[in-house]
């Protein structure tokens, strides 16, 4: 996650609302905290959709490369 944020040039949410070029991982998983995922048949959805900090937080730990 680092690598890609120092690569890209970008900046991530951190504590208390301010930016950090170094986000840890205990910041990544604080921020996911109220991610609730269901199931129906056999299909997982999220009760909500996921907010522009958690979507900087997917993009910056890429995973799907």
């Amino acid at each position: 996650m680092r690598e890609k944020v120092k690569k890209e040039d970008l900046t991530l949410q951190g504590w208390n609302n301010t930016t950090t070029v170094k986000p840890t991982s205990f910041m990544m998983v604080s921020k996911f905290m109220d991610v609730s995922v269901g199931v129906k048949r056999k299909r997982r959805f999220l009760f909500n959709p996921l907010s522009p900090v958690q979507l900087a937080y997917l993009h910056a730990l890429n995973p799907n490369s």
